[in-house]
């Protein structure tokens, strides 16, 4: 089952995970959830749905430096992209948005080729029916990044465009 708010998924890695017992953490005690609970867990999940969830919030912590993750793009990739793999095109998005703010650490034309990738997964996000993503491609346009682009559906013309003459 796939939760819809970070609540509910703290609460099931609470519950799936193991609870060491000592004098000073009692078992009737939560845990605060942190990035190895949430990475132990990954290694007992068997459900897809659960993997997802479990490789969404260890991609985000890695993305943004939370619940004691050290920040660091690459590995939030290799999360995002786990994901993507069982299906997740909520991850896709956040893969496509954190290649887009791994971007700007890069130079010159590896930052337009890590840019595009970027770009190019939210746009498949959207594709699979992941609707924030919509705004974040809006954002894109409104930033002027892609000049002759006004509109969602012009950004989709030009990424068709583009990948039929690379085939």
């Amino acid at each position: 089952m796939l939760f819809k708010s970070k609540k509910k998924a703290n609460d099931m890695i609470n519950d799936k995970r193991e609870i060491e017992t000592t004098n000073e953490n009692p078992p009737s005690k939560k845990k605060e959830l942190t990035i190895s609970a949430v990475e132990n867990a990954l290694l007992k999940a068997v459900k897809t749905e659960d993997k997802i969830l479990l490789l969404k919030i260890a991609g985000d912590a890695y993305a943004s430096g939370e619940i004691g993750a050290q920040q660091d793009y690459q590995k939030a990739i290799e999360k995002y992209k786990m994901a993507v793999d069982l299906g997740s095109a909520e991850c896709e998005h956040s893969l496509g948005t954190t290649y887009i703010m791994e971007s700007f650490d890069a130079k010159d034309e590896e930052a337009k080729l890590i840019f595009s990738a970027g770009v190019n997964h939210v746009i498949c996000s959207y594709k699979k029916g992941y609707e924030p993503a919509r705004d974040t491609l809006q954002y894109i346009i409104d930033d002027g990044t892609f000049a002759n682009c006004k509109t969602v559906e012009d950004l989709l013309k030009l990424s068709e465009t583009i990948w039929t003459n690379i085939k």
